[in-house]
């Protein structure tokens, strides 16, 4: 029985009172309508309340929809003085989205991932990093970590995919939609059996459009963490740039990957807004890069305590033996999804503009490129056997691949985040030439962070050439590596150097548990506090959330008329 619970003021003879009650009675035939549960009423008289306040209590839905007058905040007291918890609230419980409730005191419980895509290892960066920083959820105590995603999953596939995962208890889900809330609804209690859900990560904020308005309702007590990933917006800023200079609209005769480099994304592009107030919906945000962190921070007026940096968490083996030049093959590699853009735009700059450049100097040097969901449309575009140029699609193993090749390529015009190419090119002491996108974040300072006044010993120390801008230039670097063997060999050790100053899980992960922990432990402090991000769950701001619900309740309720 679902309870609707309607204050007024002691004298409800009074006008204001009648027209509250009229409104209060008005929503319960509303939610009864809606809803189609079984509603009772009951009118509790306080004695100093200058205006009524209905909440309405979903226990199914666990949310609650109120309606405010003048004094609110003085029934909210009431209210949780009357429905005061004895005990840690479950997910169905009753929860004040008014004023969230957190329990500060707790042991550390489950930790539950939401992404719209099942999680692949083998085909992304952005998989291989989501992977990690689960161990670390479970290296660090939590007793239960969980995967759910929106799509369908081959169990199968997924067992083999990611057995490291599995072995260690880690459950998976599938179907969990944002617009079907009795399914979400299932995860999240199947998730929270033996431990209560601490934490929920988003995988990237369209997913916290799509879930944290349910997370938010269902599991209140949760901390919830955005993974950025990349800056989405700014990739997509830089892509804008790149695809007018190949149309030939730009107008601007700058140095295109320049302007890239140096671009942000406009207070007015509605992206970026999404983007935006997806980090102050949220209680943390992880950001991949220390680039993308400053940017948030300095030109977008983010409080660095809501970010966190999260880049890469490698698992070093100081015992690794690195293969030597004499003993590498004669072959330029690249390494990269064929679905991602940046990707396949790198390729076709590369092979258009500087792969002549390149097999002019070195005749018999050849070029692969591996990476997943390679199509035969990639393969007919770009493959060119006849200039040593061949697309190889999906590297069955990238450790021979990158161990034995000589240099990697990595010619990307724009996109945003740590490119897991890179590292993992420097985990086998390959050197790699790229451009300022692609040395960003990994030991390249960006143009809002500081040292970039010590730009000469950064590109002296790292592990290749990260600073080029032209094919000639690019093409001169590639050709140096290749060929200087000392070169070759400085620039191999650096690499290695590097991921394991930059990137050591075992130095990257734990100021992420510190924060969350942190966050954890005084949840309800500085949600009241957090003036900018309550603002963002005002439903005004919510469109994502009401629309999801109309989309809910338009095809359930034509279901039903049928």
């Amino acid at each position: 029985m679902n309870t609707i619970v309607l204050y007024t003021t002691r004298s409800s003879s009074s006008s204001s009172s009648r027209s509250y009650a009229k409104a209060a009675k008005a929503s319960f035939f509303f939610m009864k309508q809606v809803h189609h549960n079984s509603y009772k009423m009951r009118t509790t008289t306080l004695t100093r309340a200058a205006r009524m306040r209905i909440t309405t209590t979903v226990k199914r839905m666990r949310h609650v929809v109120a309606f405010s007058g003048m004094n609110a905040s003085f029934c909210d007291k009431k209210y949780r003085r009357h429905h005061r918890p004895t005990r840690r609230r479950s997910i169905g419980a009753v929860a004040d989205q008014n004023h969230e409730g957190v329990n500060n005191a707790r042991k550390k419980g489950a930790v539950l991932f939401l992404s719209f895509v099942p999680l692949s290892p083998e085909t992304s960066a952005a998989g291989v990093r989501t992977r990690d920083l689960m161990e670390g959820f479970l290296k660090a105590g939590f007793s239960d970590v969980h995967y759910a995603c929106a799509s369908k999953m081959d169990e199968q596939e997924n067992r083999e995919v990611n057995k490291q995962l599995v072995e260690r208890g880690v459950k998976f889900y599938a179907n969990a939609i944002p617009n079907r809330e009795d399914a979400f609804k299932t995860v999240l209690e199947e998730c929270g059996k033996r431990n209560p859900i601490d934490v929920v990560v988003f995988d990237r904020f369209l997913a916290e459009e799509a879930y944290s308005f349910r997370v938010r309702e269902m599991c209140a007590d949760a901390l919830r963490v955005l993974d950025m990933q990349d800056c989405h917006a700014l990739r997509r800023e830089r892509a804008r740039i790149v695809g007018l200079e190949s149309s030939g609209g730009s107008g601007d005769t700058s140095n295109v990957i320049e302007r890239s480099i140096n671009a942000k994304p406009e207070a007015t592009d509605d992206d970026f807004a999404r983007e935006i107030s997806s980090i102050f919906r949220s209680d943390l945000t992880l950001v991949c890069s220390s680039a993308e962190l400053e940017l948030l921070h300095a030109a977008c007026g983010v409080p660095k305590e809501k970010l966190c940096l999260a880049p890469f968490f490698e698992t070093i083996d100081t015992k690794s033996i690195i293969t030597p030049f004499a003993d590498r093959k004669d072959v330029f590699v690249s390494i990269g999804t064929f679905n991602h853009a940046p990707n396949v735009d790198g390729l076709r700059y590369l092979k258009k503009e500087i792969w002549p450049l390149i097999r002019g100097k070195l005749p018999n040097a050849e070029f692969h490129a591996f990476g997943a969901t390679c199509l035969p449309k990639h393969v007919d575009e770009l493959n060119d056997a006849k200039n040593g140029f061949f697309v190889k699609g999906f590297c069955k193993d990238i450790g021979e691949t990158l161990s034995t090749a000589k240099v990697l390529l990595a010619p990307l015009r724009f996109g945003a985040g740590i490119k897991g190419k890179i590292i993992e090119a420097f985990k086998y002491g390959t050197p790699v030439i790229t451009t300022p996108i692609g040395g960003e974040g990994i030991g390249v300072p960006g143009i809002f962070e500081n040292g970039c006044d010590n730009m000469d010993a950064i590109k002296a120390n790292w592990g290749g050439t990260f600073d080029c801008v032209t094919p000639a230039a690019f093409a001169t670097a590639a050709v140096d590596s290749f060929t200087n063997e000392s070169l070759w060999t400085k620039q191999s050790k650096r690499g290695v150097e590097l991921r394991n100053e930059l990137f050591n899980k075992e130095k990257t992960i734990p100021p992420i548990l510190e924060a969350i922990s942190n966050k954890c432990e005084n949840l309800r402090t500085i949600r009241n506090e957090d003036f900018i991000g309550a603002s963002f769950w005002h439903q005004s701001n919510r469109s994502t959330d009401f629309f999801s619900r109309w989309i809910e309740l338009k095809e359930t309720l034509g279901k039903k008329v049928a």
